[in-house]
């Protein structure tokens, strides 16, 4: 059984490929918890050109709930400027939607 977050990867990348050209966003991924050396085996297979980072809920134990993340899938749109959580707890189905009125 494929996790919930790792067949929605084809999809985001999509994503990606659709909105990089406006220079107004980027998409990173992260992986929470998960060992370091399936999480790079993964990577090592798989092609996308959002960058990927991995983290330890012990490591970082407030970001979670900084990003308002409580689930996995979880997508988060991130004001860099202004340093605050823009939108959260939606379907990567949206997502095209709510970066078109971003």
């Amino acid at each position: 059984m494929v996790r919930p977050s790792i067949a929605q990867h084809t999809e985001l990348q999509r994503i990606v490929n659709a909105y990089k050209a406006n220079g107004k966003f980027k998409f990173v991924g992260i992986a929470v918890n998960d060992k370091f050396a399936s999480w790079k085996q993964y990577l090592e297979k798989h092609v996308y050109t959002y960058e990927n980072y991995i983290f330890q809920d012990s490591d970082y134990p407030n970001l979670r709930k900084e990003l308002g993340i409580y689930s996995f899938p979880r997508y988060v749109i991130v004001n860099t400027k202004e340093n605050k959580v823009v939108r959260s707890n939606f379907q990567i189905n949206q997502l095209r939607e709510i970066l078109n009125t971003l």
